[in-house]
């Protein structure tokens, strides 16, 4: 394999395949990235100086009718771009283009780090057609457990790993947040496919939030949705290129958003997820009940959402930090684990069903 492509369709995901596009180019692989525009996913990209391909803009919409009608739009200008860079391998989390790889006859490795049961689309539409399924150990892939390649790490890491990010104070330092405790309340929008009728935090409960954590340090929201008049002075305004640093040096994090939580929990910081996935998503449950790194918290539980906040907000959470580094030296390297899967591919296949702890190479 020397030409691969990657397709990105989340600003999370840039992050992801950024370290490990890095150290395929160093084994002189051509790559080349095709992206559906998301959020500040092309400032990303511009910022890193890394080349891509846009392949469509993103139209929001709700309406599973248009959902669909975009993504055989997006997947048929996909099919022609891939038509013409004739690569060996695709890369991407975005299950759903797995359809247009096996249409090409091209080997497509896909990245997930959600249970089965609650991306059923993808599971669905996206996994019958994927070559290979990398996922967490602690994922619940069901009936796909037989393609999946289970690794001891978590997706995030790939980024968060200790390898690829040190934070910085004095990033924090220039956002005046170096010598006071902060906290950091995040509002998604919740529109994806696997998040209809799904509850979250409301402006209502942000509101009583407030008093409670102001007792003990600065209170900034960041927010998806428009915040009303009263809450904007809150507003986290900084470059989203830091956003890893301002939440390594957050005293806590409450938020509706399963990614931030997640990527709190990796770098130590204590967080409460408050939605209806709480309970429900396999790697969230092991950095909660393993690690005790995160809360997950039902929408029916506002009184325990605002107990369990100002508890966390007063108290001396050093302990996170060191959970956190005993867990991290738990996991494996997953950029360095994968290139050297795809550089041996499809050998690395037959070794790792013989012997998945092999993969501990990698740390």
């Amino acid at each position: 394999m020397q030409k691969i492509a990657v397709y990105i369709n989340h600003p999370s995901q840039h992050y992801l395949f950024k370290n490990l596009l890095s150290l395929l180019k160093q084994k002189s692989y051509y790559t080349k990235i095709f992206i559906k525009e998301k959020d500040i996913l092309e400032k990303l990209l511009v910022n890193d100086n890394v080349d891509y391909q846009l392949l469509m803009r993103n139209k929001r919409s709700n309406s599973i009718f248009d959902l669909i009608k975009n993504v055989f739009k997006k997947n048929k200008e996909l099919y022609f771009a891939l038509k013409e860079y004739k690569p060996d391998l695709l890369l991407t989390c975005g299950s759903d283009v797995a359809q247009v790889s096996f249409m090409l006859r091209v080997p497509c490795f896909v990245f997930n780090d959600d249970d089965a049961a609650v991306v059923r689309f993808s599971a669905l539409f996206g996994w019958p057609f994927a070559s290979l399924l990398f996922a967490p150990r602690s994922c619940s892939m069901g009936f796909w457990k037989r393609k999946t390649i289970a690794y001891n790490g978590y997706q995030k890491l790939g980024y968060l790993h200790p390898n690829y990010f040190s934070p910085n104070r004095r990033i924090i330092e220039k956002y005046g947040l170096h010598n006071v405790p902060y906290f950091i309340i995040r509002s998604v929008s919740l529109t994806a496919h696997h998040d209809r009728n799904i509850r979250g935090l409301n402006n209502d409960l942000v509101k009583k939030l407030l008093p409670k954590l102001s007792a003990y340090g600065k209170v900034f929201i960041s927010s998806e949705k428009k915040l009303p008049e009263d809450l904007q002075p809150y507003q986290l305004k900084i470059n989203p290129l830091d956003i890893h640093h301002v939440l390594y040096y957050a005293s806590l994090l409450i938020g509706d958003s399963q990614s931030m939580a997640h990527e709190a929990a990796l770098l130590g910081t204590p967080s409460i997820r408050f939605n209806d996935f709480a309970g429900r998503i396999g790697v969230l449950e092991e950095l909660e009940h393993k690690y005790n790194l995160t809360f997950g918290l039902s929408p029916d539980e506002p009184e325990l959402l605002k107990k369990k906040a100002e508890a966390l907000a007063k108290a001396d959470n050093a302990d996170f930090k060191v959970r956190a580094k005993k867990m991290m030296s738990e996991m494996i390297d997953l950029p360095q684990f994968i290139v050297w899967f795809i550089e041996n591919y499809p050998k690395s296949l037959k070794i790792m069903r013989k012997n998945p702890d092999y993969q501990n190479t990698f740390k």
